[in-house]
Order: structure tokens, then sequence, then C-alpha cells
């Protein structure tokens, strides 16, 4: 397991970005977004970082995301991901501890698990994205 990011919800992307080019020095290396401009994210690395980000390993990373299309995204820290070598397992073992699920793994590449202090946890599969089972694809999501 390693550390990929921290998403932070803006409502101004480039605002953003502005603020931590110009007071700190980090920089976009990656943005993604869809056609429509419902979702718009930049991945932002520190200049010592900027390798690494750009790599396969795509990490440590913060990524500025803005969701047009969801008014109840507020701004501020939204998660932590890591990018684990069985998603399923990791899934098992936080389920069987007794932990909710925002987002339960039914796309076989990411979840989103609630922490006990109230944080959320993103994982990613490493690798290619598993086959969806049972009992994940059936699994609701909770808030």
């Amino acid at each position: 397991m390693y550390y990929i990011h921290t998403t932070v919800v803006t409502d101004d992307v480039e605002q953003s970005k502005a603020f931590y080019a110009n007071k700190l020095g980090v920089t976009a290396f990656r943005e993604i977004g869809d056609p429509n401009g419902a979702f718009h994210a930049a991945f932002i690395a520190a200049p010592d970082d900027q390798e690494s980000a750009r790599s396969p390993r795509f990490s440590p990373a913060l990524a500025l995301v803005r969701h047009a299309g969801r008014p109840n995204a507020r701004p501020g820290i939204s998660h932590v991901c890591f990018r684990v070598a069985d998603l399923y397992a990791i899934c098992e073992k936080v389920a069987n501890a007794g932990y909710r699920f925002k987002v339960p793994p039914r796309d076989g590449f990411r979840a989103l698990v609630h922490t006990p202090e109230g944080a959320v946890i993103e994982f990613h599969q490493a690798g290619e994205r598993r086959t969806p089972v049972e009992p994940w694809l059936s699994m609701p999501d909770s808030e």
C-alpha cells in the first residue's frame, strides 16, 4: 500500500491552483475534467515531488477538485487515497472490523471508507481493475 493523494474540494480550481503556485510554489502536473464542465481536477505537487508525481506511481499529490453537479460537495478536505495490491482483501478487512463504506468497491477499482474519526479514505486497486463481485456489487453507499 502506498499514499497517492489527498483531495480538496474547491469552488474554483483556478483560484486554488493560483494560491498553491504563487504562495507555496506547488504546481499542477496533470488536469482532468469532463467536456461539459461538471467535473474539473488539477493534481498538484511540491517542487521536490514533481518527478514522482509525474511517474507511473502518480504520487504524492494534492487533488484540487470541483464538482459542479454536486451541490452538497462542500469545500475542504474530502479524502486521503492509497493504492493497494488487493482492493477486495483490504475492503473485507475493513468491513469485518465494522466500518461503513461511503462507496463500496462495486467497480473493482476503488472504494471509499469512513474512518473512526469521521474522515474518508479512498483505496485504488493497483494494476488492472478487479472483476466486480458480490457482496460489493449490491452493497449500497452510505453517507
